[in-house]
């Protein structure tokens, strides 16, 4: 049987404790980036386990991809800001790169292919 892969909305991250890094997760695109700029960006990436998809998130996919992305691990659905949450957890059990971080308006930033930083994830207001 099929499994539907609409996208219902995140699953609320209550209890960060209670998060397992080392299961198996699943990384949708969002297809967010803008016509003609070249970034290929990502569909679907499954990964052993859901650290490494935290950091493919974060460090590695190219920024306008993760518009509208979510990580998917035991069948619980993440946005963006939530991957965000997750992976500057100090439970995170994987070292994180120097260029990703929150700036001082707690917006979410990383380095692009060009080394400028970009806006991935802006905080709720």
């Amino acid at each position: 049987m099929a499994r539907d892969r609409r996208y219902d909305g995140p699953t609320p991250v209550q209890d960060l404790a209670a998060f397992d890094y080392g299961a198996a997760a699943e990384l949708f695109g969002g297809g967010g980036r803008k016509p003609g700029t070249g970034n290929k960006g990502f569909v679907y990436n499954r990964f052993e386990n859901a650290a490494e998809a935290l950091r493919f998130a974060v460090e590695i996919a190219p920024a306008p991809a993760m518009l509208g992305a979510y990580l998917e691990v035991d069948e619980a659905r993440f946005d963006l800001a939530q991957i965000r949450l997750l992976y500057d957890n100090t439970r995170y059990p994987l070292q994180r790169r120097a260029d990703t971080g929150v700036d001082a308006g707690g917006e979410t930033r990383k380095k692009t292919d060009t080394g400028k930083m970009a806006t991935i994830a802006r905080p709720i207001r």
